[in-house]
């Protein structure tokens, strides 16, 4: 049996202020000495005998250890969390695909069971910026703001740089003649998984040889056409192509 690529959603929580962690502001000493004296503590800071030595500071006024650590002296990494605990995404790449135009032919026609997403891994470019793609479906979903008809050919075109859904869908979608496509479906079961290995006849790759997979099948001169990455946001020590690509994703609803 096939084993897919399963991508959660999941993300790391802010580290919450001071404030929010202990339910008051912070704990300052009153070191003023004339603020002290109108507060009614000027003895506090009085010595108390003619040795000079100063009088200690009432249990009140007293420093007091922060019931918390900070982060940056936390040695614990933050704890993940699942953003849609109930939701997931189910990756499987095919090479050598022999029936391109059938499959192609059900998806034009809506036929294709189960549903899915048929991707062209060339202008992909990696897994990550599936991941980043899918999980904007997931967060729109949610929302009931989903511009295409279902979350899978939203999928499709969430991978593309630009608003134009038919020119998106054709860009980052299968095609008729396709070699290799990846199968991408939303909360698969075992059944589904089985049922996509059925409809795309085909070598599956291992989930373990997936990212190494797709890279090897990238096209970087349709990356640069479709994303249009500037060379100084992807110079050494500024950013990658995949960094370039993931921000292009993620910013195209509001640019």
């Amino acid at each position: 049996m096939v084993t897919p690529t399963v991508l959660k959603f999941e993300v790391r929580p802010r580290t919450p202020c001071r404030r929010a962690r202990t339910g008051r502001r912070p704990w300052r000493v009153r070191s003023n000495p004339a603020a002290a004296a109108e507060r009614g503590i000027a003895r506090a800071l009085e010595p108390a005998d003619a040795s000079g030595i100063p009088r200690a500071l009432p249990p009140r006024f007293a420093r007091r250890p922060f019931p918390f650590r900070s982060a940056s002296h936390d040695s614990r990494p933050p704890k993940r969390t699942q953003a849609f605990p109930d939701r997931s995404l189910s990756v499987i790449l095919f090479k050598n695909v022999t029936n391109p135009d059938e499959v192609h032919r059900a998806l034009l026609d809506r036929s294709l069971q189960p549903e899915m997403a048929l991707v062209d891994p060339a202008p992909t470019h990696s897994l990550f910026a599936l991941h980043a793609a899918a999980h904007k479906v997931v967060v729109d979903d949610a929302r009931g703001v989903l511009t295409t008809r279902t979350a899978h050919s939203e999928l499709v075109y969430n991978l593309s740089a630009n608003k134009h859904i038919t020119e998106g869908l054709r860009r980052f979608g299968m095609a008729g003649d396709a070699s290799a496509v990846l199968a991408c479906r939303f909360d698969a079961t075992d059944a589904d998984v089985a049922a996509m290995s059925k409809v795309v006849a085909g070598d599956a790759v291992p989930a373990r040889d997936l990212e190494a997979e797709l890279a090897t099948l990238g096209d970087p001169a349709r990356v640069k056409k479709y994303y249009k990455p500037g060379d100084l946001e992807c110079k050494q020590g500024v950013g990658t192509v995949e960094d370039a690509i993931v921000q292009r994703i993620g910013t195209r609803d509001v640019l």
